[in-house]
């Protein structure tokens, strides 16, 4: 059975307008909630799936959806559900193209702007479990990851303390939202 979501058409890529809010891979298996910094550093050097509330707080999950490491993210199991998939960068940098490019992009993705993609500023988890910038930024996982750098992954940041946005890579095992592209 496919899922449906609250969409946003940019362009020729259907996106969730929603960040990601599941706690099960689509075999039916559970991800693994870290609760607390121990558990999600655990998970980052076992290289292990894992999700979280940003600050432990299920009420957050409403609002900003669940974060999850990168591991979640590619499991073999499956994090999207059927019918979406994971972006790759290539479709990050259409979405960025699609939006107008470096000039106005940061505009067109924000809450109200343009394109409808309505960001929404959930914050994120670094490897040892610290959460930071909600309400100021948001970075959503990619499925790339970083050629020359097995311990890192390209992610979507959209900061709005700084207006701007960045196609960037950082450490799979830091705690990002999730947007999903329609296949």
């Amino acid at each position: 059975m496919e899922a449906t979501f609250k969409t946003i058409k940019i362009g020729k890529q259907v996106w969730m307008a929603e960040n990601l809010n599941i706690n099960v891979f689509r075999n039916g298996d559970l991800i693994g909630e870290a609760k607390s910094d121990e558990e999600w550093q655990r998970a980052r050097e076992s290289e292990r799936a894992a999700w979280c509330y940003y600050n432990n707080n299920p009420e957050n999950s409403k609002k900003y959806g669940n974060i999850y490491n990168w591991y979640a993210a590619v499991d073999p199991r499956g994090l999207t559900p059927e019918g979406w998939h994971l972006p790759n960068k290539k479709e990050f940098d259409i979405l960025l193209k699609n939006c107008g490019g470096k000039e106005s992009v940061f505009g067109s993705l924000i809450p109200g702007g343009s394109s409808g993609f309505n960001t929404i500023f959930g914050g994120w988890r670094d490897g040892y479990g610290d959460f930071s910038k909600l309400e100021k930024r948001t970075v959503y996982c990619s499925s790339t990851q970083v050629s020359d750098d097995a311990t890192c992954a390209y992610y979507l940041g959209i900061f709005n303390d700084i207006r701007d946005v960045y196609l960037d890579y950082f450490n799979k095992g830091f705690g990002f939202s999730i947007r999903l592209l329609k296949d």
